[in-house]
């Protein structure tokens, strides 16, 4: 059997941009003009405004907000790169050209711009070396079935931008790597998740851009590396044990607790090998008048092993009819049928 290692590291975030939905940067990620119709759920995009990302960087998903014409944020539905025409989730409340428009990341998308590696003791025998083995689940150059990567960060509450939460963390994967200026700096996506439990941004909450390192882990499944102080390069223990702590409060609130856990009240179908054992009463149901529904049990698990009790749909209780020929043991209590008698254990 294999013994998967996930492989970790340290992000240096110290002079890079992490955009999210509540950080002070939100209004900096994204800006250009867009020509606006009123009442309409499409939009042109007529130019970029120096200094910040561009047109090139609008993908489906992001937030859109131009004063006058949407002032209340509302969800980019599909963009057209090539006629940069933009289809949005709400219609225009005023018509416009070339208006000062704003395009931030949703909750639970990060960007994080011009990164930094960083491992002590990193090498090819001890990776991930630098950044070229990380890679996006999204990219080209993502093998499926090979472990995918993501990040631990602190959190902030989403009315405190840039003020860290001691003992908060979050998980996210990567999703794609957007530049790689060399082996040691790259700009990237990463996104919470809807289905994992250990993955979801809590509501209320958002990576902080106030901090230095982020740590960098392989993902299996929702289980992320936990790691000493003194294996990061920095962020300190808590960052290092955040993956524990999410793993499990996430795990343990998904197990079944008495009758009222995830798990129970439980229908359809189920089939359990080996002993079960219930403590406390059971109750068995089945609709009388109804052929297909049986309470049976079974000498062996074939489908042509005989039924030695079984309750049929119309509540008759029926015992398995020996051979004729075939005289039990004989105990106290004891009731078995052969296909001309019945007998009964008595003392």
């Amino acid at each position: 059997m294999a013994k998967p290692t996930l492989e970790f590291a340290s992000i240096n975030v110290s002079s890079a941009k992490i955009y999210t939905t509540s950080s002070n940067l939100k209004n900096s990620f994204i800006r250009v003009g867009v020509t606006y119709t009123a009442g309409s759920d499409q939009a042109t995009v007529v130019g970029d405004k120096v200094g910040f990302l561009g047109s090139g960087s609008i993908e489906p998903g992001m937030m859109l907000r131009s004063s006058g014409e949407y002032t209340d944020p509302t969800r980019i539905t599909s963009y057209n790169p090539g006629t940069k025409v933009i289809t949005l989730e709400s219609t225009s409340e005023a018509s416009g050209v070339d208006q000062f428009t704003f395009i931030t990341p949703p909750a639970g998308w990060i960007y994080v711009a011009t990164s930094s590696f960083s491992k002590p003791g990193g090498s090819n025998i001890n990776p991930p070396q630098d950044f070229r083995s990380i890679t996006g689940s999204e990219d080209a150059e993502y093998v499926a079935g090979d472990l995918k990567w993501g990040i631990i960060g602190q959190l902030e509450a989403t009315s405190s931008a840039g003020t860290g939460l001691t003992g908060r963390y979050a998980q996210y994967e990567i999703t794609r790597v957007l530049t790689r200026d060399n082996a040691n700096t790259i700009s990237f996506y990463a996104s919470a998740s809807a289905t994992i439990p250990a993955f979801e941004e809590p509501t209320g909450y958002s990576l902080t851009y106030n901090q230095s390192f982020l740590m960098l882990s392989q993902l299996s499944g929702s289980f992320m590396s936990i790691a000493g102080a003194n294996d990061l390069a920095g962020g300190g223990q808590g960052l290092g044990l955040a993956a524990y702590n999410n793993v499990v409060g996430s795990t343990i609130a998904v197990l079944s607790s008495g009758s009222s856990g995830a798990g129970f009240p439980f229908s359809g179908s189920a089939e359990i090998t080996g002993s079960l054992a219930v403590t406390g009463s059971s109750e068995f149901t089945i609709p009388v008048g109804n052929e297909a529904n049986n309470f049976f049990i079974k000498s062996g698990s074939a489908a042509n092993d005989p039924r030695v009790f079984n309750v049929n749909g119309e509540g008759t209780i029926q015992f398995f009819a020996q051979d004729n020929a075939y005289t039990p043991t004989a105990i106290l209590g004891g009731l078995y049928f052969t296909s001309a008698s019945a007998y009964i254990g008595i003392e």
